[in-house]
């Protein structure tokens, strides 16, 4: 259903806002409440993901991205009741997961990427 809002949204030269028209939410609103979660295909344009692929492409060349972290969640509760700092249980094993991440936030003094977001 998603998809044909999209093609006529897109058609009435409203591309990159076709998801956040009412008809489109009511979908989305009802597939939540039926399978909590939602999958949206194609809402970056073309041309967004191109922009926003350079950025993450020059954020990793300028060694902006951090390890994905991990979580010891034994140790939730003692950070929760405070006898543990919030950073404690935390670390990183590129064994068990490889990835790299970053938050774009096209505010953040300093950090010029996402801008085009």
């Amino acid at each position: 259903k998603c998809e044909a809002f999209k093609m006529y949204y897109s058609a009435m030269g409203k591309e990159e806002w076709w998801f956040i028209m009412d008809d489109v939410q009511e979908i989305i609103a009802a597939e939540l409440h039926e399978k909590g979660y939602v999958v949206l295909d194609g809402v970056l344009t073309p041309a967004q993901v191109k922009a926003l692929k350079a950025e993450v492409q020059a954020a990793h060349a300028d060694g902006r991205l951090e390890h994905g972290g991990l979580v010891n969640g034994k140790m939730s509760d003692l950070v929760t009741s405070g006898q543990l700092g919030e950073d404690a249980g935390k670390y990183s094993d590129t064994r068990t997961r490889g990835d790299v991440i970053g938050w774009f936030d096209s505010d953040e003094a300093g950090w010029p990427y996402g801008r085009q977001l």
